[in-house]
């Protein structure tokens, strides 16, 4: 790596780094203001504006397993088609 590069570098880590310093804080009350709450285990908080879920974590002495997606199948659920005799009250 040349000394160009390095510098280059430690440049660009120092301006991200108060970039991310600059960044406004706010409280826990505002962030989660017009989010609905779901209660459980884990309770998460839902934005529906921008489609996020906010998973809150209280109990950091225990370990637990994340998944953040639904297993994906290519089976395809198809309808029941239910034959009527003529002349039921429902169709036919």
């Amino acid at each position: 790596m040349t000394f160009v590069s390095r510098i280059f570098l430690l440049l660009l880590c120092f301006t991200t780094t108060i970039s991310f310093a600059a960044e406004k804080q706010i409280s826990f009350a505002t962030f989660i203001k017009g989010k609905s709450l779901a209660s459980g285990y884990f309770s998460f908080y839902h934005d529906k504006k921008q489609g996020k879920v906010y998973l809150q974590i209280d109990k950091f002495d225990q370990e637990f397993l994340f998944q953040s997606s639904l297993p994906q199948t290519k089976q395809v659920v198809k309808p029941n088609k239910i034959k009527m005799p003529p002349g039921s009250p429902i169709g036919g």
